[in-house]
């Protein structure tokens, strides 16, 4: 019976470091989907404020030098 509990307990534990391990793998793969998608918007940022900067640019140019 003792025998049992104890092989039982050892699966139990096994069980435990296996999910421990899941969730670590799945925190890592959220954790690079997470700094892609920040480098995206960052790009996407950036890329926002060069269109605004060409868009003010012609603006002024038409209407100052025209």
């Amino acid at each position: 019976m003792q025998f049992g509990f104890a092989e039982s307990e050892k699966r139990f534990q096994m069980l435990i470091e296996q999910m421990k391990f899941g969730f670590a793998e799945t925190d890592k793969r959220f954790q690079l989907l997470n700094d892609s998608m920040h480098k995206r918007f960052a790009y996407m940022e950036k890329l926002q404020i060069s269109m605004l900067g060409c868009l003010m640019g012609l603006l002024i140019k038409f209407l100052f030098f025209p």
